[in-house]
């Protein structure tokens, strides 16, 4: 099997690319269900993040598709040119590619470098993928790898020390837009686990007074009450808006529902106090034109950058040890999928020795009738023993081969079928 992959991410897609192609739940699962139907041979799995999104497959070797095919099935699902997303999506196969997603578990490739979110981000994405019936053998031992490496990461390395993720950093910049949160309104609009998280570190940096605006009564109510805050539904946002100096959002929405109409009508009534809106959410739910209003300063995912930066180099000494533990789950990972993929050929190397073996017997024990049926059973236990020894030394290289040099294992198994006009099974 061939594993593939087709990504962007933060580093490669700006945000206006990354909310077009960005997936829900529901969406996974349509694409997901859609792609084994046009590729029925193969595994998939789809990672939908605010700051990556990518499409992992297995596929049998020299059956479709290819990278490109990925890239183009992607920007059909969003009706985008491919040409567009071939410009800012990466394309890995096999070993980089497993490397890439143990590495993305890890938090390696995160924006927010040791942040943990994205290990309940990426075992979401298996668990949707085993829900849609689109993950295999293959990819499922990928992804255990690939939680297995995020866990020692995290707890060998130290890499994920402190209150680490996206919503810790837009607490950050909020830090720097106010030194002293005490007399301000903080507002989250989105009650999941990225606004509890960005809350309960705006809180932890003394923050009084807080709204939790959501789609959802029983969820804000839930939240606010643990911050002896103010629960509002999202047809009163006109009116938190107009409280709230700080807003942090993350709801999840298709489209902006903070829009700089809304915003203009809502600065008159605050008699043009400053806002700031901090806006984590992919799509965005803030309207980019919202700064064209006076007072208003609204920041997206990707102006966090500079205090994720400043984060990095403070970790930078522990990312030396994960890089050790990523490459030895790369290693362990590449010598089971080799393993695996000469299974096939040891199959059937078995299987026509066998049938050898059998045929012979067949032609063999009718012309000894007249023997005793216990000198017929040491010819017959003969056969097996020569047959078994036979097969010894072939398997024996076979296996070995999966260590380091993967070629040298593709190259003996593909002689083993010439010598002995083998037919092989790659779904054996």
């Amino acid at each position: 099997m061939r594993i593939l992959i087709a990504g962007c991410n933060h580093k490669t897609a700006p945000l206006a690319i990354r909310e077009q192609i960005a997936f829900d739940a529901e969406a996974v699962d349509r694409a997901l269900k859609a792609f084994v139907t046009q590729y029925p041979r193969s595994e998939a799995m789809l990672v939908s993040t605010c700051n990556r999104v990518e499409f992992y497959v297995a596929r049998p070797a020299h059956n479709p598709p290819d990278p490109r095919q990925l890239v183009a099935f992607l920007a059909d699902s969003h009706s985008i040119p491919p040409a567009t997303l071939e410009r800012v999506m990466y394309q890995h196969e096999d070993v980089d590619a497993a490397r890439h997603l143990m590495s993305v578990a890890g938090s390696l490739d995160s924006m927010v470098l040791g942040e943990t979110q994205i290990l309940g981000q990426v075992r979401e994405a298996f668990r949707l993928a085993q829900q849609a019936g689109t993950v295999g053998p293959v990819l499922t031992r990928l992804c255990q790898d690939a939680l297995s490496t995020a866990k020692r990461i995290h707890t060998e390395t130290g890499l994920s020390t402190g209150k680490l993720s996206v919503a810790s950093v837009a607490a950050q910049f909020a830090q720097q837009i106010f030194s002293d949160f005490r007399d301000k309104t903080v507002m989250i609009v989105g009650a999941g686990e990225m606004g509890e998280l960005t809350l309960d570190r705006l809180v932890e940096l003394g923050a009084k007074h807080v709204l939790v605006v959501n789609r959802s009564r029983e969820r804000a109510d839930a939240l606010a009450a643990r911050y002896h805050g103010e629960a509002m539904e999202l047809d009163r946002l006109d009116e938190a808006l107009t409280r709230a100096d700080v807003v942090v959002t993350s709801t999840g929405t298709p489209h902006p529902i903070i829009t700089a109409a809304k915003v203009a009508g809502v600065m008159k009534a605050r008699r043009y106090r400053p806002l700031f809106l901090i806006d984590i959410a992919v799509p965005r739910d803030v309207e980019p034109e919202v700064t064209s209003v006076q007072n208003v300063y609204a920041y997206n995912i990707d102006d966090l950058q500079d205090v994720v930066e400043a984060n990095a180099g403070s970790r930078a000494g522990r990312v030396v040890d994960a890089q050790f533990i990523l490459e030895q789950q790369v290693e362990g990972f590449m010598a089971w999928l080799r393993a695996r993929a000469l299974g096939p050929t040891i199959a059937a190397f078995c299987k026509h020795l066998a049938d050898l073996r059998a045929d012979e017997l067949e032609w063999l024990m009718p012309k000894l009738a007249n023997l005793p049926q216990r000198e017929r059973d040491l010819i017959e236990q003969f056969s097996h023993r020569l047959v078994s020894k036979v097969m010894h030394d072939p398997v024996r290289v076979l296996t070995e081969a999966c260590g380091p040099d993967s070629a040298a294992g593709d190259v003996y198994a593909q002689v083993l079928a010439q010598l002995f006009g083998l037919k092989v099974d790659e779904d054996e």
